[in-house]
């Protein structure tokens, strides 16, 4: 996995932002720690991207379902809804308490026999079930870099039944991140003391064209009425589903469809099986 690195510079945005709000050096966070992985869920809650392509294809397969960094569960919940198995795994202890709650809401006939949370790598992992689908969305692929990638293939191919399914959503290649170019947007969550608030989300893809740095500044107002901020960052790797299919091969994997998805503009759909 990959973790922010407290030496990287701000970009100029994030930079220009927090300095208005503070003449304090804001120190960053991990936007996957326990503070960060909050702010992550409230501002891709609504995120229904991926969901409808990835239920398609889930169906055609059968038996239990592994859904690996499940987050607080945008993915999880859905699939939990063709009332087969789901296994859930992150490495965030945050974001698996997130998804336990939001699981003990839901309608207990909804829930089938063998479904559960756990935290743990998904580089490195081991139980005792196989699974019929491993899901990999949101692009988390990313978050490896390329050891990390080939790890992650290996186990997850030893948890593959017989005619198991590997699902990864990836970057398509002709929306490529460009060297240097870089993007922001804001999204409604609750501010750094629990009232409302917005989250100032930016994307920054690094000189090299390696790296894509994500730093979220959260908005809002302390308990005095004044206004306060946070700061969490996260560096993921620029890799394109091209390049994740032939490191996918490589480990053992074979290539049986991949889709260009719509609704994302920028992701595809790769689906490999055992070679």
């Amino acid at each position: 996995m990959q973790h922010p690195s407290d030496t990287q510079p701000l970009t100029a945005a994030s930079a220009a932002l927090l300095g208005a709000l503070t003449t304090v050096p804001a120190t960053p966070e991990d936007l996957y720690g326990p503070a960060g992985s909050v702010v992550y869920e409230h501002f891709t809650a609504d995120d229904r991207s991926e969901i409808s392509p990835l239920l398609a294809a889930v169906r055609r397969t059968e038996g239990p379902i592994l859904e690996l960094a499940c987050g607080g569960g945008r993915l999880t919940v859905p699939l939990l809804g063709l009332g087969r198995p789901v296994v859930g795994l992150d490495l965030s202890p945050t974001m698996i308490d997130i998804l336990r709650s939001r699981i003990a809401a839901l309608p207990a006939a909804r829930i089938a026999d063998g479904s559960r949370a756990l935290v743990g790598d998904m580089t490195c992992f081991h139980l005792p079930d196989r699974f019929g689908a491993v899901v990999l969305g949101a692009t988390s692929v990313a978050l490896l870099d390329r050891a990390g990638r080939h790890a992650f293939f290996r186990a997850a191919r030893e948890h593959l039944g017989a005619d198991g399914v590997l699902l990864i959503t990836a970057s398509s290649p002709d929306h490529a991140y460009i060297a240097g170019s870089r993007s922001s947007r804001i999204r409604a969550v609750p501010g750094p003391s629990g009232g409302p608030g917005a989250a100032v989300v930016t994307s920054a893809v690094t000189p090299d064209g390696l790296h894509r740095d994500v730093e979220v500044v959260q908005l809002g107002l302390d308990s005095e009425g004044r206004a306060a901020a946070r700061f969490f960052r996260s560096r993921v790797n620029v890799v394109d589903a091209d390049q994740v299919a032939v490191e996918a091969e490589r480990a053992g994997l074979r290539l049986v469809a991949r889709t260009a998805l719509v609704e994302t503009e920028d992701s595809t759909l790769l689906q490999l099986v055992r070679a």
